[in-house]
């Protein structure tokens, strides 16, 4: 179970925060766009940030996970 485990964080990501075209890839086939204006609770879809490149890292749980 371990290696199963290390294997599958690394897989993850691999694809999540090592592919520098994975942004892009989510925006446009995921409704994020939509979640983020809904106001669905009591804070922002995503923690505020000027970096690009952070873009997932900010994004709050709820909208990743109904994306």
């Amino acid at each position: 179970m371990d290696g199963i485990a290390r294997d599958s964080r690394a897989t993850y990501r691999a694809l999540v925060y090592d592919d520098p075209q994975f942004v892009q890839y989510f925006q446009l086939a995921t409704p994020i766009d939509v979640i983020q204006r809904m106001e669905i609770s009591s804070r922002p879809a995503s923690r505020p940030s000027g970096d690009p490149h952070s873009e997932i890292e900010q994004l709050r749980a709820i909208p990743w996970v109904f994306a």
